[in-house]
């Protein structure tokens, strides 16, 4: 069983007694952590997609998660895990894909 829930991400945290300290900026608030009365299981996800850029040229996105849970919610934690996975890789591979075609573009302009 889950006790309280985890602390969200900040610019600097410090554990003290089962708890975060959360700094953020001037702010400073305390939040009670996950603690785990029984032994996690972990899951972990990866995905990954291969960019054919043309001429013989080609671009590799992989994408980890790996997270704690308990055993009985291993299913439903991969899931969710997964759908995030997705869309940011499909967010990573469009930043790539402009990115590219911006340095072609860029590329293929004549000097003057």
């Amino acid at each position: 069983m889950l006790k309280t829930t985890f602390a969200k991400k900040a610019r600097g945290t410090s554990k003290i007694r089962g708890r975060t300290r959360i700094i953020n900026g001037n702010k400073t608030t305390t939040e009670k952590l996950k603690v785990f009365e029984e032994e996690p299981a972990f899951v972990n996800v990866k995905l990954g997609v291969t960019l054919n850029l043309g001429g013989y040229e080609s671009v590799r996105i992989d994408l980890g998660y790996t997270s704690p849970c308990l055993p009985k919610d291993r299913n439903a934690t991969q899931k969710i895990l997964l759908t995030e996975l997705q869309q940011k890789l499909k967010l990573e591979t469009k930043k790539i894909l402009a990115d590219i075609k911006k340095k072609r573009l860029l590329s293929e302009q004549p000097l003057q």
